[in-house]
């Protein structure tokens, strides 16, 4: 191979791969001027982060602290470095009940190569900690206010603790330390072990609904007229229910192969996957619409993670895809959409009709 071959080849392979991934049209602020999210900007330590209603830029003096990554709720700004999704397998996978983690500044302070380290902190999301806080129990973060407090990123220390705040870890399973040999108090284990015991033995049972059904005298001739009428209303519900079913498989091969889940979201619902306790004290949000909404579509076209689907009489959202961005409760013009608060158990649901209108 020609030197001049070899010399431009090498250069495709040095060269840098941005650490922050940039997708513009999953940003809410491109695709509606009527957004108000502002969290990347609010997150960003030197406040510089340019939106406007055509394109994301971060700027040439970005320190590429990944703050951005976590609090963007679309993946419009995403860590690549590696990958937020490469991070937590590689990490659920590490052996022992003891994970310890610092920031890059901290590291070079005593070179313990055993440690896990990101660039800051803030950069681990509150769905990643809290896949953490079920796997280890005991979780060690190399940091205190004083380090964060000289850092360039200005940010990076209330973004970590919004973080674990959201996460909802039990009291005393997260601890700061100058050093991973300095601990600054002792752990009961046993004690631990008893709690996480306990709870993963706990299985949540379900009750099933008997309904009875009445036999009805047709000698009773008084009730001949609301004989008919029961049993007319129920063969009109088994046509709607046989109508939905068709809507939903027809709505099944429209969305089937856009299923496709933000790096945070894909790690909460693994998480709730294996433990299905959390499905009762995790709480997500997730949108509520009113009667009268028109079912006008502009929501759904706009839906950055295509989490909602409207046609002529039914508003539908799958609600694992939902990610609270609060553009489709910002954009609608009279005001028909609100975000509410659900137990994370909502999210296993493949469908929720928010809206439909009434048959004729």
């Amino acid at each position: 191979m020609p030197l001049n071959q070899i010399k431009k080849l090498s250069e495709v392979f040095i060269k840098k791969i941005d650490k922050i991934e940039i997708d513009a049209n999953k940003c809410v602020r491109v695709r509606s001027v009527l957004s108000q999210c502002q969290a990347c900007q609010t997150v960003c330590p030197i406040d510089s982060i340019e939106i406007s209603n055509e394109r994301l830029m971060l700027p040439s003096t970005c320190l590429e602290c990944g703050l951005c990554t976590a609090v963007c709720p679309t993946n419009a700004l995403r860590w690549n470095n590696p990958p937020l999704l490469q991070l937590y397998y590689r990490w659920m996978n590490q052996s022992g009940q003891k994970f310890v983690i610092t920031c890059d500044p901290m590291l070079k302070s005593y070179r313990d190569t055993s440690v896990e380290t990101v660039p800051c902190l803030g950069l681990v999301p509150a769905e990643l900690w809290l896949a953490l806080g079920q796997r280890f129990s005991e979780i060690q973060l190399v940091c205190t206010p004083e380090s964060c407090a000289s850092c360039e990123v200005t940010t990076g220390f209330a973004q970590l603790k919004k973080a674990l705040t959201e996460a909802h870890l039990p009291e005393g399973l997260v601890y700061f330390s100058q050093s991973v040999q300095n601990q600054e108090r002792e752990i009961d284990y046993d004690r631990r072990r008893l709690l996480s015991g306990w709870f993963e033995e706990m299985k949540e049972t379900h009750t099933i609904a008997v309904k009875e059904m009445l036999e009805v005298q047709p000698a009773m001739t008084p009730f001949e007229k609301f004989e008919r009428y029961v049993r007319e209303r129920d063969q009109l519900e088994e046509m709607a229910e046989e109508v939905n079913a068709i809507k939903l498989s027809v709505i099944d091969r429209l969305l089937q192969d856009t299923l496709i889940y933000t790096d945070k979201r894909q790690i909460l619902l693994d998480v709730l996957k294996q433990h299905e306790k959390l499905n009762t004290t995790v709480e997500v949000q997730l949108p509520k619409v009113t009667k009268d909404c028109t079912l006008c579509k502009a929501c759904a076209f706009l839906c950055p993670t295509e989490a909602l689907y409207i046609d002529e009489d039914s508003f539908i959202l799958a609600p694992s895809k939902c990610v609270a961005c609060h553009l489709c409760e910002e954009i609608c013009w009279d005001k028909h959409i609100t975000l509410q608060t659900y137990p994370a158990k909502i999210l296993q649901k493949k469908y929720i009709f928010l809206h439909q209108q009434p048959n004729v």
